[in-house]
């Protein structure tokens, strides 16, 4: 049988203990430092890293083209947004996509059924303009999908695009004020950006302006749009 510790030192062991596991419970955690081991590479295929001892290929990640990866509400699952347009081709074995399309189709018909007017038929169109955000990597679920073309209304000063084009989209800190949540900000060559809750989907606010050949960009030279942060006192 193992002899018992006297009772200061039990008193010591068990003050030191409860302080390692309390006492930096509000430390915010540090990354770890250490010499590199590995290279992270970036290609069109997505994300690949190499052991920098001998080259080889450790890992694969497969990322879409034109597609925004972010923890959209802070659950530890990368999620992805897209935009969805109809003049761009999608893949046939997006289920996805396709539920989407379906229920568009079916809207419509419901309309026609109702004997809804002309106007409101024309705005209700199953065609695709939306922006969709799936949670994983391959995707499991929908969080959310939204029209952004805008109503006839809105769209009443933009001159006629024939073909509609987007910029990848934007993610930037959410307007409901928690911590580690995000919207989602996209813009189209028509003019017109949605801002977008980035788990419901709900539009914040939305804008029209003028069609431009190079637009949308966020690049820094852009004459057409800069995203940047204005400090006020």
């Amino acid at each position: 049988e193992r002899p018992a510790l006297p009772a200061h030192t039990k008193k010591k062991w068990h003050h030191r203990f409860h302080k390692h596991r309390h006492g930096n419970n509000n430390k915010q955690q540090l990354p770890i430092k250490a010499k590199p081991n590995a290279l992270v590479a970036q290609t069109r295929g997505g994300l690949q890293i190499r052991s920098l001892k001998n080259g080889k290929a450790l890992c694969h990640l497969s990322l879409l083209e034109e597609t925004l990866y972010s923890d959209l509400n802070n659950d530890g699952t990368l999620d992805q947004v897209q935009v969805l347009l109809q003049s761009k081709k999608n893949r046939p074995n997006d289920k996805f996509v396709w539920n989407l399309v379906g229920k568009l189709h079916q809207e419509h018909e419901k309309l026609k059924e109702k004997g809804a007017s002309k106007k409101v038929l024309a705005e209700s169109l199953p065609d695709l303009c939306h922006a969709m955000a799936l949670s994983g990597i391959p995707p499991k679920e929908e969080i959310f999908s939204a029209p952004i073309c805008g109503t006839a209304h809105e769209r009443a000063g933009l001159d006629p695009v024939v073909h509609l084009e987007s910029v990848n989209p934007l993610v930037v800190e959410s307007l409901n004020g928690k911590r580690n949540t995000r919207d989602v900000v996209v813009a189209l060559n028509n003019g017109m950006i949605h801002r977008l809750h980035g788990t419901s989907g709900r539009v914040e606010w939305a804008l029209s302006g003028r069609h431009h050949e190079n637009f949308p960009t966020w690049e820094r030279g852009s004459h057409n749009v800069l995203l940047t942060r204005v400090q006020s006192r």
